[in-house]
């Protein structure tokens, strides 16, 4: 049995208007919506507010958009340099090569919901939307 691929869904829902469309592919995204009807969004204008199906899991990690003064704020620059941490922001297009080959990787930070959180920083599209906290030890000076 072949099962309808996401545009064949939004085709289909194409044609009971544009409501629809949205909750296809908000369906597809696997998030839910709140409790507004198809039509009383397309007659009041509104779109219904989304929210991810499920709550973070305490083992899991997330990611925390912060201003680029929130690590000295929280004191991190101090202590990961007091441990012995290079530290960059990396550009999102350049993330894969810093942790692949330099040996770079991100810093995390414990959540009070029992998250770990990745450090990014909103930015331009063309560097791949955001930059991220990245750390390395330090070479050893022999």
């Amino acid at each position: 049995m072949l099962f309808p691929t996401l545009s064949d869904r939004v085709a289909v829902s194409s044609t009971k208007g544009l409501p629809h469309v949205i909750d296809e592919l908000v369906s597809a995204m696997g998030v839910s919506q709140t409790e507004v009807e198809p039509s009383e969004r397309h007659r009041t204008g509104q779109i219904a507010e989304t929210r991810t199906a499920r709550t973070a899991r305490a083992d899991e990690t997330v990611d925390l958009w912060v201003n680029v003064e929130y690590p000295q704020k929280l004191g991190l620059i101090q202590r990961l340099g007091a441990e012995g941490y290079d530290l960059k922001w990396e550009r999102a297009i350049d993330e894969a090569t810093s942790i692949d080959l330099e040996g770079w990787e991100h810093v995390m930070i414990d959540r009070p919901d029992g998250t770990r959180a990745r450090l990014k920083i909103h930015d331009a599209p063309v560097v791949g939307g955001y930059v991220v906290l990245l750390r390395r030890k330090k070479a050893s000076k022999n």
